[in-house]
């Protein structure tokens, strides 16, 4: 339970500073660099550890989260790619006859730094395509930190989330 203490603390400190929240991604960085060559099971086997205390049993799954990483590592389904792509799975939802719940769509860009926000009026739903945790609501009457804005976008669309949590989509 300490760990988890820690770690509630380090999310709260990189949501309240900018400095903090750049040190805690170059040492995620750094973690994932050491695992990145780890075939997927030993990966599974040592984070289950890590947050749970317990050994993952693989081979006969049996809690909900042994049955997540049974399936982050072996359920390859393509329409996974599509349904966790926030801008694929419009095009998705419009060809199942849905398209009355979707939200409009303002822009797509491929840097934060392309983002007009002189087109916004309104508050709008700010977020990165592929990831998570990096999504914002804009009001342009209130206050914004675009220096930070930009450097959290760039740097979630720049991060290969499959290394974080080795799932397939």
């Amino acid at each position: 339970m300490k760990y988890r203490n820690f770690i509630e603390t380090i999310s709260q400190w990189t949501r309240e500073s900018f400095f903090f929240k750049r040190v805690a991604r170059t040492a995620s960085n750094a973690e994932i660099a050491l695992h990145k060559n780890e075939p997927n099971e030993v990966f599974a086997t040592k984070m289950y550890r890590r947050y749970t205390g317990k050994t993952l049993n693989l081979e006969n799954p049996r809690s909900f989260n042994e049955k997540l990483w049974w399936l982050k590592i072996h359920y390859r389904n393509p329409l996974q790619k599509v349904c966790s792509d926030k801008y694929r799975v419009r095009e998705y939802v419009s060809q199942m006859g849905l398209p009355h719940l979707l939200t409009r769509l303002y822009g797509v860009y491929d840097r934060a730094d392309d983002v007009d926000f002189d087109l916004f009026k309104e508050e709008v739903f700010l977020k990165c395509n592929l990831g998570s945790a990096c999504n914002i609501i804009y009001d342009p009457s209130k206050r914004f930190n675009r220096r930070q804005f930009i450097w959290d976008f760039n740097s979630a669309l720049q991060h290969d989330y499959y290394q974080n949590s080795r799932e397939w989509n």
